[in-house]
């Protein structure tokens, strides 16, 4: 019998999260379905499945669902698993990192290294209502494969990856945005740039 799994979006960024644990779901001969918030941009491709309404996913009955972001829904059936969105890199100076911030939704976190598992680990010895495995990220792993793939180019070339958050007291990219696009245009570099979905800039 086929296990039926839900793929829950907030924002963008759950997308490029979430497909490569579709692709091992329908590896497997399972079921994977998507719960798109009103917040998430339709992104869809025509043979993914799309679930609308909170009686379609109750029908749909699936035994996980996994959520790159900080909330969940906790009547939808099945274990509540937090797929991380971010690394625990406290952005914000705070004397606790938000990125351990625990808010109740969740029964399994999935981290993605030894960074978030310690402390995730302590949290769960301290609590007891929730499990820790360390899966690593889904997410990164082309980026690896590419440079396994293709030690010439990153030999010959090198690359700079440029990544970007949202918030605008703790964002680089509106301030390194020239300096990127002149060195862009003269240095024989890889550029790789990503911006927050959040990110409301539309000149970079």
């Amino acid at each position: 019998m086929k296990k039926h799994y839900l793929l829950f979006a907030s924002l963008t960024y759950a997308y490029p999260i979430l497909r490569p644990l579709q692709k091992e779901i329908r590896r497997r001969g399972d079921i994977a379905a998507w719960f798109l918030e009103d917040s998430c941009p339709y992104q869809l491709e025509e043979d993914e499945l799309r679930l609308k309404t909170f009686k379609e996913v109750k029908e749909f009955n699936p035994v996980a669902v996994f959520a790159p972001g900080n909330h969940i829904y906790d009547f939808f059936p099945g274990v509540k698993v937090s797929v991380f969105h971010g690394y625990p890199i406290n952005k914000r100076g705070d004397k606790v990192d938000d990125h351990f911030k625990l808010r109740g939704w969740f029964d399994i976190y999935c981290t993605q290294g030894e960074s978030s598992t310690t402390v995730f680990r302590q949290l769960e010895n301290k609590h007891k209502y929730f499990k820790v495995y360390e899966t690593g990220w889904s997410k990164t792993d082309h980026l690896i494969e590419a440079i396994n793939t293709d030690n010439r180019t990153c030999e010959s070339k090198p690359t700079v990856f440029v990544a970007t958050t949202f918030s605008k007291g703790i964002s680089s990219l509106d301030t390194f945005y020239p300096y990127i696009e002149e060195m862009a245009k003269k240095d024989k570099w890889n550029w790789f740039i990503t911006k927050h979905p959040k990110y409301n800039n539309h000149d970079v």
